[in-house]
């Protein structure tokens, strides 16, 4: 051994293994130490739930005066002004023509008629600086009105007048009762005194411009002769909060009420045919606002959309112009456009008509604050995306009659609970219902008889879904419904047909009148939980029979045929056809027959006693 290690090739070797050796040793200490701990296995989590976002109610402002009323009450009782109030002269037609005032003013009438001839002309600056005169009404007979005639008349609140011009032909604005020859920008020479205008029935168009910027206006009377109003008519009158529209209306022109921040509701006639463009833009305080039509005219191919009369140009500005105040939309005949309401997210209802066809495609997408809507019985079709992202409707009735929801109608509705389709609909399209997180109840029409693609997929709440065709196809995507889904009636329904079948059985009959059971097979929304029903009837009585038998118990003690005839009309269509749906279904009534049956033998005995 010490002859080898002499050896100078035999240490070298040892000592290569020696190193080596160690290497091993060190690579195997530090992975033993840089080892980490075993991961503990993640506690299993519970599977999400989502709660539906529940908007309040909205609150509107609240306003009973009536402030026509008001405005007319200011004449009531007050006679013509004496001619003695007057100085005046004869004209070249043999009218009088007014030149001075001298009366003690307060609400003053100008007299029609002076010694038998017609009042026609007020003179220039007839009542110029008087600060006496409140109200004045101007008679229909007037047919000139010369410069000046309200000039500096710093009491007045009212005026009732004929025209708005120097004659009935001109283009007539407010301000020129006040000096102004132009009407652009001169809102500010009308006294701020007056904060009602009376438009007599003489007048049937509004001038552009006619009251532009005249701020200091709170109301406004139109008369039912009225058929249009200019553009800019009404604009900048930023106090002005009441002014009614008569039925007799046609036309509004572009901006006509713009920047009315006073206006707190609107109704529009149906017999408007045109609205244009930003009518209403600006109307910061509006809350509510009835329409004949969506957009610039009926049936419009284009400007079809609500933000439209509110200066948006497109229906992707809708969020920028229609104003956030906006809670209510009445839409009063007709249908509902594509695009209509699109990102309206501060439109809490909408409110349609009965002879409503059609939802347009993307109608109210992504209308944020859309809690509830009511269809009308009239509605067939609902487009493509119609309500998809209304993120808080969680109230929606789908009327019989409806035919058609278009793909994605329903997408993204996550506070959406409940759904109930009607057996008019035939088919579900793709995504209808997709990502409405907490839809937990299903009822499809019985007539449905194809589920699209991911109609319901994600839909991760659903606990029960009933309805639909036996033999129903189903997309793919939808294992959220067909993991409960079962065709024919839902258990809640055939519980609801066993409760009134015990009611009319448990009910006594004060008129002893017969109970005819039938079923009526038109009546396919019923026609189910009917079904159930006639079942309910005919076991009970088969089973009252055999208890009868066994017991030696007169049939009349458990119940009264005076009271109740049983006359069986067995229309029993999916028990006798073979459909197992329904016959597993019926079958499930045999376990509430006992019980009621032996309540009645009770009932009976303790009568008998």
């Amino acid at each position: 051994m010490i002859n080898l290690l002499k050896n100078k090739k035999t240490r070298l070797i040892l000592l290569c293994a020696a190193l080596l050796l160690m290497a091993v040793v060190t690579v195997t200490l530090i992975l033993c130490l840089s080892k980490p701990e075993p991961t503990p296995e993640p506690e299993a989590k519970p599977p999400q739930t989502y709660t539906p976002h529940i908007l309040p109610a909205p609150t509107f402002t609240e306003d009973h005066t009536d402030y026509k009323a008001l405005a007319l009450a200011v004449f009531e009782g007050v006679s013509p002004a004496p001619a003695t109030d007057f100085t005046y002269e004869l004209t070249q037609d043999d009218t009088i023509r007014l030149t001075a005032y001298t009366g003690e003013g307060g609400a003053l009438i100008l007299p029609d008629t002076i010694d038998g001839k017609a009042v026609s002309t007020l003179g220039e600056e007839l009542f110029r600086g008087n600060e006496t005169i409140t109200a004045l009404y101007i008679p229909q007979t007037i047919t000139s009105i010369e410069k000046n005639l309200l000039t500096g008349c710093r009491s007045i609140k009212v005026l009732s007048t004929p025209q708005l011009g120097a004659t009935r032909q001109d283009s007539g604005f407010l301000a020129y009762f006040f000096g102004a020859d132009t009407p652009h920008g001169m809102g500010f020479k009308v006294s701020t005194s007056l904060d009602t205008v009376i438009l007599q029935d003489t007048i049937t168009e509004i001038a552009d411009l006619a009251m532009m910027e005249c701020d200091r206006l709170r109301m406004v009377l139109l008369p039912d002769t009225l058929t249009s109003i200019g553009n800019f008519a009404f604009s900048g009158c930023s106090q002005l909060h009441f002014v009614p529209l008569p039925e007799s209306l046609t036309a509004i022109g572009e901006y006509a009420f713009s920047n009315n921040k006073a206006l707190i509701s609107v109704s529009i006639p149906t017999a408007v045919q045109k609205i244009g463009l930003g009518a209403y833009m600006g109307c910061s305080s509006l809350e509510q606002i009835s329409l004949p039509f969506i957009g610039e005219k009926r049936d419009s191919e284009t400007n079809h959309h609500l933000g439209y009369i509110f200066g948006a140009e497109a229906y992707t500005w809708n969020t920028g112009y229609v104003p956030k105040s906006l809670l209510k939309v009445t839409l009063t005949e007709g249908d509902v456009p594509d695009y209509a309401f699109y990102e309206c997210d501060t439109l809490a209802l909408v409110s349609l008509p009965d002879d409503c066809t059609s939802i347009g495609v993307r109608a109210f997408l992504g209308c944020d604050v859309l809690r509830s809507i009511l269809l009308p019985n009239s509605i067939t079709t609902i487009k493509d995306l119609a309500f998809a992202h209304c993120t808080v409707l969680n109230d929606i009735y789908l009327n019989e009659g409806l035919t058609s929801i278009g793909i994605q109608a329903f997408m993204d509705c996550f506070s959406l609970t409940d759904i109930t389709l009607p057996d008019s609909l035939r088919t579900i399209s793709n995504s209808a219902f997709a990502d409405c997180l907490c839809l937990t109840n299903v009822t499809l029409g019985q007539n449905v008889d194809r589920v699209g693609d991911r109609a319901f997929y994600n839909c991760t709440s659903i606990k029960e879904a009933s309805g639909g065709r036996a033999d129903m196809a189903v997309g793919i995507g939808n294992e959220t419904l067909t993991a409960v889904w079962q065709s024919g009636p839902s258990d809640a329904q055939i519980e609801a047909a066993i409760e009134a079948a015990n009611h009319a059985i448990m009910t006594p009959r004060a008129n002893k009148s017969s109970v005819d059971i039938t079923i009526d097979l038109s009546d396919e929304q019923n026609l189910f939980p009917a079904i159930a029903s006639e079942y309910y009837y005919q076991r009970l009585y088969e089973r009252s029979v055999e208890v009868a038998e066994q017991n030696s118990i007169a049939l009349t003690t458990l119940m009264d045929v005076d009271h109740i005839k049983w006359e069986y009309e067995l229309h029993l269509v999916g028990y006798r056809s073979g459909n197992e749906a329904i016959k597993a279904r019926c079958e499930k009534i045999d376990l509430n027959i006992e019980e009621t049956v032996w309540s009645m033998i009770e009932k009976g005995f303790a009568a008998e006693n």
